[in-house]
């Protein structure tokens, strides 16, 4: 039971088992008769498959089928020495298969009784000689529950002439693969296509830009929604699912929808034209105009297809006229059109109806894609494209932006605020100002606060002037949020713990870097009692250090600080090669209560020497072991 010593000195009384790395020792049975007269254990299933003579009678025992066994025989004309079991029994079956699913088992023991040769048993118990016991076999996957114990090899069953099983298992090992991929119907094999000499003519252009026309698998199944007849969509969704399967491009999925629907009633004209719109457009030929190029280039930029979403027309606050965008959106969706089609059909909609105005078709002109700038000499323009781009990044801000406002009416405010602008799709500099606006006049603003959420505001991107060397060292000195909770486990006492543990969630909440927090926190706790030097030497050190200038400190100065640095604790599964329990579970122990107290390999392997030298359990070979470790 926990008592208050064990509070006191958490590092001496109190382990945590890093399972499933880590695991208890199983203690010793004393029950009044030695292990070796069990009459049963219900354990894990193995088998000493040296000595299966493949008679199948745990597999005909088993009563929920979870045993497998294939086998094969060799033939007359070939002399092959199948070996012979530990009872001396001349084996002449080569076992080709023998799986248990240990998920399936019902650990009955029905199939251990009826072997002749003893070669399936359960483990630990009476047949501790045979295999330890293994108490605890979970897996993260239930294939890590089928346990394969037969060892032939292929060579093997090529020398008994086996090569009809070999055959069948390939081609079964080849169905599995084939299904994982899902590749329910193969393409058509088409023949290659016959190389042709080539003439000393100028080589043609158009089977370079062939592969762009036909992209594979661009459309979904979507886009046979523009089809209002049932039977028509139904009869082209059926041939797009088997041209999707065949691996065909877009061009050929259209070509065949339509030779498919072309007879059938309800099919026109005006359906044909929406279908060949589907197809991808024909890339531009390539010639020696430039301008050509920087056109086809505009076109791609200006009209992005399907970057707005529904939650787009929530900026209109009348609930008619937003039910009507909403219906135009999803027809328009629906028939693959741009954004910037989109929105001219939503205002040309709602243009005639009750509440529409000249300040809502602005908002709704502000959602369409800014056209690409043009590519010209101009270097200014070039520069100014991309400082916009970095200036206003849209919805990098979340919620909890406005957590650094204490009192509850402004934030309430605050919030209400965010969310309409987050609707409107307005950047982080845009929400700021609003929120400011609004809260400005109410009770409980003050200049602090103001410019608390000012700093929220994202920086402007530095001109394009010559190189400055400290921008290069800014993300290293003041990474956000790299630190968590748990750094401050290093204080012991309670009473500083919870103060800094305060000082820091306050400081998470108003996002500042980890260098304010740990300031923050020693300026807090420095006056209480239990604080002294050493505490403040370990979180000064919680601090991410500055990056070194170029040229800044000598080639010495730096190797030795990359080597203090990459200097650490080692890993605990490193102790896995011991393998006595009850050595290595002190040890873990040993470990964890150093990882607590971030001790590095240097300190914690003398430690580990000392803890088994006192209690006599060091051996030369752990010794050997934990000094192989340390270098």
């Amino acid at each position: 039971s926990l008592t208050f010593e064990h509070f006191k000195n958490k590092k001496e009384n109190v382990a945590t088992l890093q399972y499933p790395h880590e695991k208890f020792p199983v203690p010793e049975k004393k029950i009044g008769f030695d292990q070796s007269e069990y009459n049963v254990i219900r354990s894990r299933l193995h088998v000493d498959i040296d000595d299966c003579i493949s008679c199948r009678m745990c597999e005909r025992a088993c009563p929920v089928d979870c045993i497998k066994i294939e086998d094969v025989k060799p033939k007359k004309d070939i002399e092959f020495d199948c070996g012979k079991t530990s009872n001396d029994t001349q084996k002449k079956l080569l076992v080709t298969r023998f799986t248990i699913d240990m998920s399936e088992c019902m650990y009955c023991n029905l199939c251990v009784y009826p072997c002749p040769e003893e070669c399936i048993y359960m483990v630990g118990g009476p047949n501790e000689s045979k295999h330890e016991i293994d108490y605890e076999f979970s897996q993260y996957k239930r294939d890590g529950m089928i346990f394969e114990f037969a060892n032939t090899s292929d060579e093997e069953l090529m020398t008994v002439g086996a090569n009809d099983y070999l055959k069948k298992k390939k081609e079964k090992q080849e169905k599995i693969i084939e299904g994982e991929r899902l590749l329910g119907i193969k393409a058509e094999s088409t023949p290659a296509p016959s190389v042709t000499p080539v003439a000393d003519s100028a080589p043609a252009a158009s089977p370079v830009t062939a592969p762009s026309v036909g992209g594979v698998d661009n459309l979904t199944i979507k886009c046979v929604d523009i089809i209002d007849d049932l039977k028509l969509r139904a009869a082209a969704k059926k041939v797009f699912f088997k041209s999707k399967k065949a691996g065909e491009d877009d061009i050929t999925k259209i070509d065949k929808i339509i030779a498919e629907i072309n007879g059938m009633d309800g099919y026109s004209p005006d359906l044909e034209q929406q279908l060949v719109a589907l197809k991808p457009a024909a890339a531009a030929p390539v010639t020696d105009s430039a301008p050509a190029a920087s056109q086809s280039a505009a076109t791609v930029t200006v009209t992005p297809i399907d970057n707005l979403t529904i939650k787009c027309v929530d900026i209109i606050d009348d609930l008619k006229l937003r039910a009507a965008a909403k219906k135009v959106f999803f027809k328009s969706k629906k028939a693959g059109e741009d954004d910037i089609t989109k929105i001219d059909k939503i205002i040309a909609e709602i243009n005639g109806m009750d509440g529409y105005s000249p300040d809502l078709e602005q908002q709704l002109v502000a959602l369409k894609p800014a056209a690409a700038a043009p590519v010209t000499d101009s270097a200014p323009a070039a520069s100014q494209s991309a400082a916009t781009v970095t200036v206003t990044p849209i919805d990098n801000l979340t919620i909890k932006c406005v957590d650094i406002i204490d009192d509850l009416k402004l934030r309430a405010a605050a919030k209400k605020v965010f969310f309409k602008s987050k609707k409107a799709g307005e950047d982080d500099i845009t929400k700021i100002d609003k929120i400011i606006a609004t809260i400005n006049g109410m009770d409980g603003y003050n200049p602090d606060l103001e410019q608390k959420l000012i700093a929220l505001k994202p920086e402007a991107a530095a001109p394009a002037v010559a190189p400055v060397a400290t921008s290069v060292a800014a993300p290293v000195v003041g990474g956000i949020d790299n630190l968590t909770i748990k750094c401050v486990d290093i204080i012991d006492d309670l009473k500083l713990r919870a103060a800094a543990k305060k000082v820091f969630f306050k400081s998470k909440k108003a996002g500042e870097d980890d260098i304010t927090k740990i300031d923050k926190i020693i300026a807090t706790i420095n006056g209480m009692d239990g604080y002294n030097p050493d505490l403040e030497q370990k979180l000064i050190a919680l601090k991410p250090e500055a990056a070194a200038p170029a040229a800044a400190a000598p080639a010495g100065v730096i190797s030795e600080n990359l080597k203090e640095s990459t200097v650490g604790l080692f890993d605990v599964k490193l102790l896995n090669d011991i393998e006595d329990i009850s050595i290595r579970a002190n040890l873990k122990k040993v470990y964890m209560g150093a990882k607590k107290a971030s001790k590095n390999s240097d300190e914690v392997i003398p430690e580990m020497i000392a803890e088994l030298e006192s209690k006599d359990k060091l051996t030369d070979e752990i010794k050997l072991l934990l000094e192989g470790i340390l270098k």
